[in-house]
């Protein structure tokens, strides 16, 4: 929840039936590492998010305006980097975290083959769990705790095989 915005760069291959207004595809977002600091803790978090996705497109003038609905599957490896004393540091460990997505979005032809595409909605965490760590005397200390609605702001560009 404290932890600063995360950008992340997108490799996304997707696909539509040339007649309909549909399409579908598959995503992986690299984000780089991000470091958390309470309690006299320090822990990193990586993630690696993989999500399939399908939505439709209305043309609008120029533009296309999107709707987009997605389920994620976000691998998390949280690594403890430091921990004061009479705190007891784990191993690093890894696990799943499941995500529902929904976006708006518009794409704007730039020429044939590139687009300019921005899109705005929330991941909704299916199974959220906090980052702690054990403290020798008195259990469990938070370390972070996930949004249960996260906001997600896409912009890129688009470029077309075919």
């Amino acid at each position: 929840r404290a932890s600063a915005w995360q950008h992340g760069a997108a490799l996304t291959l997707s696909a539509a039936p040339t007649s309909w207004p549909l399409f579908f595809g598959l995503d992986y977002t690299y984000f780089p590492a991000i470091s958390l600091e309470t309690n006299g803790v320090e822990t990193e978090l990586e993630r690696h998010p993989i999500e399939a996705f399908v939505g439709a497109r209305l043309r609008m003038g120029s533009a296309f305006f999107n709707v987009q609905g997605a389920v994620s599957a976000d691998y998390l490896v949280r690594t403890t980097l430091a921990a004061s004393e009479g705190l007891v540091p784990t191993p690093a460990e890894g696990r799943w975290l499941w995500v529902l997505s929904s976006r708006l979005g518009v794409e704007v032809p730039v020429s044939r083959r590139l687009s300019g595409v921005l899109n705005v909605g929330a991941d909704f965490l299916l199974n959220p769990f906090n980052q702690v760590i054990g403290t020798a005397s008195d259990g469990d200390k938070l370390v972070s705790s996930p949004l249960l609605a996260r906001p997600r702001i896409e912009l890129g560009a688009v470029v077309s095989v075919w």
